[in-house]
Parts: structure tokens; sequence; C-alpha cells
């Protein structure tokens, strides 16, 4: 499917999502000097690296990113090398709902470690002996700015009107033609991996399930099973620019696979449900790249 470049403006934007993180990994200068004099060893070749937090003082934190870090990667699609990822217009309401709640429950995190933390640099203090020291962690009230969820919109340039009076029509047309080439295959790249990312999951699941009773089972995690039913729930968001093939082919593996009903205990303990399914997935895979091939090709 050719996309049309003029009109993508209004089918998606542009979201990039970082996380400003103080990890309190910090290089002992005084330490890795007295390293190098005791070894006699050049400056520069020791370093001494302290962890100014215990493993479990920042859990929650790093939770909640990767909890949105996931749902960013379920919502959008690629697009560039700088971060930015493609939300469909159609996904919008959704990604902000999630970036609200989730936006939310890091501000509490943040909350519980300035209430825990004149505890937490007590600790510190006992376990890093002579390498702690007070000047490195921030202020209590700083801590809030230490930690945050920064998230940026922009819009995917519109090249239908595009007009430089500095420009000769010549150079104008050059320029608006690379810039289209560049958007198309952007473009063309997303709705690959929104049609890619299905049919991989499809075939890894299908994979695991592959045994029979009287073989040993395969391993398989919760999230294997689970992202089979996550990726549906919005596959159709992800056609960003409303092909129908590609809605017909998700309605119909929906339709096929029941993903509402398909849980990890069901094929774990269910081996006629697991064969089923595994059947299906087969069927649906093959199908879906017979169709697609030329697309994710």
């Amino acid at each position: 499917m050719k996309i049309n470049t003029n009109n993508i403006a209004s089918l998606a934007m542009l979201v990039r999502l970082s996380f400003t993180f103080f990890a309190g990994a910090k290089t002992d200068k005084k330490q890795s000097a007295k390293i190098e004099e005791e070894e006699g060893i050049s400056t520069g070749t020791a370093k001494v690296i302290k962890n100014l937090f215990a493993r479990g003082d920042l859990a929650g934190l790093r939770a909640v990113n990767a909890k949105l870090g996931n749902q960013l990667n379920l919502l959008t699609l690629p697009w560039d090398d700088r971060g930015y990822r493609l939300l469909p217009a159609k996904a919008f309401t959704q990604f902000q709902k999630v970036v609200l709640e989730l936006t939310e429950e890091h501000d509490l995190e943040v909350r519980k470690l300035q209430g825990m933390y004149p505890n937490i640099l007590a600790e510190r203090e006992w376990e890093l002996k002579g390498l702690f020291d007070a000047a490195d962690y921030p202020l209590v009230q700083d801590l809030p700015q230490r930690y945050k969820i920064n998230v940026s919109y922009g819009a995917i340039p519109d090249t239908g009107n595009w007009k430089m009076d500095l420009l000769s029509h010549a150079q104008q047309t050059e320029l608006k033609a690379s810039v289209e080439a560049t958007l198309g295959k952007q473009m063309g790249d997303a709705q690959k991996e929104s049609v890619l990312r299905l049919i991989e999951a499809f075939s890894h699941l299908r994979e695991r399930l592959d045994y029979t009773a009287n073989e040993d089972k395969k391993i398989f995690r919760d999230t294997t099973v689970n992202r089979v039913s996550e990726l549906l729930a919005v596959a159709q968001e992800m056609n960003f620019a409303n092909d129908p093939e590609i809605d017909a082919a998700i309605a119909k593996a929906k339709e096929r696979l029941c993903p509402q009903n398909i849980t990890p205990d069901l094929v774990r303990h269910n081996p006629e449900a697991r064969q089923v399914l595994c059947s299906r997935l087969e069927e649906t895979v093959n199908e879906m790249t017979e169709q697609f091939g030329g697309l994710i090709s």
C-alpha cells in the first residue's frame, strides 16, 4: 500500500518519551587515585564507582518507568533514530490516559522516596563508611527535579502547501520531493512494523506451544501469551493509514484466535486448547505472511 504523505499530519503525530533519573552511580576520584598510587599505575587507569543507593531504593521508580516504556512501544510505531515514535491519532486518547495515570504513579513514588530519604542516607552512610559523602546526594526538596517523566509531541511535516520564498521553484520542487521520499519511507516502515510485530508475536507463541503431551514442555513466560492479546487490542489503532486489507486481517485474527479467552494458565494446563490455539496461530501467520509479504519483506 502506498501511503499519501500529504495527509499524514491528520493521521498521526510524533511523540518522544525520556526520563530524568538520578541513578546514583558516582566515581570516587579520591579512592581511584589512592588505588593508582598504591598499585603504582598510571593516572586514569583505575576507577572506583560507588552506588549511592541500595538496590531496592529506586525499584518503584524503575518499575513505573519500565511500564511507561512498554506502553510507549505498544501504542506507537518506530519513526526515527532521535527517539521520536509515530503516535496514530486513533491511539492518542489512550496514550494520553496511560501517561497521566503512570505520571501520577511516578509522582507518588517520588514522594515515597522523599519520605524515606533520611533513613536511606543514614543506611548508606553506614554501608559506604569512608566512601560516604553527603555532598554526593541531591537535597530532598530537589528530588522531583531529579526524577521526572518527559513527554514531548511534534507534528509530522506536511508538504502539501510547502512554499519558501527564498528558493527557486526548481529548488523547492527538488527539496519537496526529497522530503516526501523520506516521509514515505518512514511511514512505510511504520506501517510495516504494525503488521510485522503481530506476525512475530503469533509466530513466537506458536513455537512455544508446539509440543505434545509426550514431549518436554517448552518454557514460556506469561508475557509471551499476553503480548498477543495486547497487540491485537490496539492493532486497528496502529493501522494509522486506515488500510482496509490490514483492518480485515486484524478482524480475522481476532475472530480466529479469540484473544480475550487466551490466558497463560489455559495454554499451560489444557493440552487440547493449546493445540487448537497453536494450529490457529500457524494458520494466521501463514495467511498474513502471504498477504503482506510485499509490505514486510
